[in-house]
């Protein structure tokens, strides 16, 4: 049986405006708690939140539906009304709330913080979030990590560092090497620019002193979303920094999109940032607001909101072993693994959303909830039939799409509101907002394009080799051919012979040869079709035509 309290005890702190919160009733067991109705003289903020209010019963019995179930058989018209009563859920709805473990742990540091006086808190809450930045922008800095160099030895894997590399201009005959675990590919013909990294004792002994700070940035911001946390009550203290954390820790270190200078991911990262902090403001509003409203269980719902975010925020390490890149049938036919690894997640998805689904039932919210995800649903399919365009479900699309499922006090919605939330800065902060709806030639990427190839004759004449072609795909203007990886020569526009004559630059190595079709664009641009595979003119004089298959430039 479930009891409610109503005696007065000193609350939790609350960053946000009003000092006193409602009191809870706690059950038994984390599940949930009916909801007695107390009266408006009792609790007059209550009827201020929509969360903690019943929800409102509709009745199913309207004029039309009566006169719909006069034409349907008896068996069905009783089933459906059985259906329709099992859906609205139990009377009265019954609200979830979880019971901490060991209550007195979890709430001390937020009711040890709670008891200096508001102003106080509102300058340690802004002190805390301004070391912060300071920290943050101390330790960030431009450097990048080459994986080659912990390939050589010269630093370490696992902490980063630095080193040096010298240009030293042509050479042929590059050697595999396997050396600390990484396996390099080698290359036994010549190539015009070559570098080297600088083994000498004094480099070595002077790298060791490098680090990468990815990790310490990494640490000090699991530090301080802890930290908040712990010490806050209110969800909107609560989401507000751990959310701007987290964003700018993806999009400046763990996860940055491509960038020449900081001062230019700065500006990428924050134009990213102020559309998505208005779509979490929304989605925090009707969801996340929901989730941690009155839950007085601080270190669970640090470990499981705060850490599912930061496993879905750096989405490129956790989930770098599945082998799904996107959500499209061609992706996951041509990904080796991918079909068994989506059966999975989706039977994972699916003993959740059966949970969820319960859960709203029992709070008499499961007919409004599938009421959203019909509509939501509708307009995927809508969607899917525009011409043209194909739908693509990138990792905030995701998130907003699962995120009302998880607007109730469990600690299932706890992890699952944070790993949402999670995969949406993961999603926005590195690569934007993508449109849902993209061209097949954008979906591609940089994947073959299945266009067709040059058909090329090959005919050896001493130490030079002349390749002759025929016929140019409709939409390009010309050939372009590329030598050990260089491309060596792009047809002209018009009166070209059709022809290329390539001198041996090594008699010593083979050289390799690929082709495909160029077309120019306004203002010096250009395109490329697919290329062969490569064609080789061993060191003894022999020709190899390409294998059949298409290569990328």
């Amino acid at each position: 049986m479930a009891k409610t309290t109503a005696t007065a005890t000193t609350a939790p702190v609350d960053l946000e405006g009003g000092g006193s919160r409602d009191q809870i009733a706690a059950s038994g067991s984390s599940s949930f708690i009916p909801d007695d109705t107390p009266s408006k003289a009792a609790t007059p903020r209550r009827i201020l939140e929509f969360e903690d209010r019943q929800p409102a019963r509709r009745s199913f019995a309207t004029k039309t539906w009566r006169k719909t179930e006069e034409k349907l058989p008896a068996p069905v018209t009783r089933w459906s009304r059985k259906a329709l009563a099992w859906i609205k859920g139990p009377e009265p709805p019954v609200s979830h709330r979880i019971k901490p473990v060991f209550e007195p742990v979890q709430v001390y540091p937020a009711r040890l913080v709670g008891r200096v006086p508001k102003p106080v808190r509102f300058c340690l809450f802004a002190a805390a979030f301004i070391l912060w930045i300071v920290l943050f922008g101390v330790i960030i800095s431009d450097f990048s990590l080459p994986t080659n160099l912990a390939g050589y030895g010269i630093i370490k894997n696992g902490r980063g560092g630095c080193g040096v590399i010298s240009l030293i201009g042509e050479r042929s005959s590059y050697g595999s090497e396997n050396r600390n675990g990484i396996s390099s590919v080698g290359f036994d013909s010549n190539f015009p620019l070559s570098f080297e990294f600088n083994t000498t004792a004094s480099i070595v002994s002077a790298s060791e002193k490098c680090r990468d700070p990815r990790w310490d940035l990494l640490i000090l911001s699991t530090i301080f979303t802890a930290l908040f946390g712990v010490f806050t009550s209110s969800p909107a203290t609560f989401f507000a920094p751990i959310f701007v954390i987290t964003f700018f820790q993806i999009a400046m270190a763990s996860d940055p999109p491509s960038y020449s200078n900081y001062p230019s991911l700065a500006s990428t990262t924050l134009g990213r940032f102020l559309p998505a902090a208005f779509v979490a403001a929304l989605f925090y509003q009707f969801s996340v607001r929901r989730t941690l409203q009155n839950c007085k269980a601080h270190i669970e719902k640090t470990i499981l909101w705060v850490g599912g975010c930061w496993v879905g925020a750096l989405g490129n390490y956790t989930f770098e072993q599945i082998p799904i890149q996107r959500l499209t049938s061609h992706d996951i036919n041509q990904q080796p693994g991918a079909v068994t690894a989506l059966v999975i997640i989706v039977l994972i998805l699916f003993a959740v959303v059966l949970y969820q689904a319960w859960c709203f039932r029992t709070e008499g919210r499961l007919p409004g909830m599938l009421g959203l995800y019909a509509i939501l649903g509708t307009g995927l399919l809508i969607c899917l039939g525009i011409p043209k365009l194909s739908l693509r479900i990138h990792h905030y699309i995701l998130a907003l799409l699962l995120l009302p499922g998880t607007s109730m006090q469990t600690r299932v919605s706890l992890l699952c509101s944070g790993l949402l939330v999670g995969l949406f800065i993961n999603g926005i902060a590195r690569w934007g907002f993508d449109p849902v709806l993209q061209t097949a030639a954008a979906l591609r990427g940089d994947a073959e394009l299945g266009s067709g190839i040059p058909s090329i004759i090959a005919a050896v004449s001493g130490s030079n080799i002349t390749f002759t072609w025929d016929n140019i795909l409709r939409g390009y203007e010309g050939v372009s051919v590329i030598v050990n990886d260089v491309e060596r020569y792009r047809d002209v526009h018009a009166g070209s012979d059709g022809n290329f004559t390539w001198t041996r630059q090594a008699s010593e190595s083979p050289e390799y040869f690929r082709f495909g079709f160029i077309n120019y664009l306004p203002f010096g641009s250009v395109s490329y079709s697919d290329f062969t595979r490569a064609g080789i003119w061993w060191p003894n004089g022999t020709w190899s035509d390409p294998a059949p298959g298409r290569t990328l430039y």
